[in-house]
């Protein structure tokens, strides 16, 4: 039988870059998916899915010996897609917005 592993900072800070990867690219695919949502409607479906996600992970890690479910594993999960929805958003270019030579960005 093998110990859970400590948590730690550093543990959380592994759910939530984890968690930004895959929220960042939820929001990517639903954004160039075709279909007309706006850009608040992506960003919760993303967000949603991603905490979702996490939480089936920890509800897995429930039945493997060795390993135990936590809250803060998955609220950590959350916040990661929080950042990685948020991020993709905040470098994509915005349209129509003129950079000081006059072109389109």
């Amino acid at each position: 039988m093998q110990a859970p592993l400590p948590e730690t900072f550093s543990d959380k800070f592994w759910h939530v870059l984890e968690y930004a990867i895959l929220g960042f690219l939820l929001v990517r695919a639903l954004d160039h998916a075709g279909i007309k949502f706006s850009q608040s409607q992506i960003f919760t479906i993303a967000v949603v899915l991603t905490f979702s996600y996490g939480l089936s992970d920890e509800w897995h890690q429930m039945f493997v010996e060795g390993r135990t479910a936590s809250i803060w594993d998955a609220l950590a999960d959350g916040l990661g897609g929080i950042i990685g929805s948020w991020a993709y958003y905040s470098r994509k270019p915005k349209i129509g917005i003129k950079n000081d030579a006059n072109q389109r960005v």
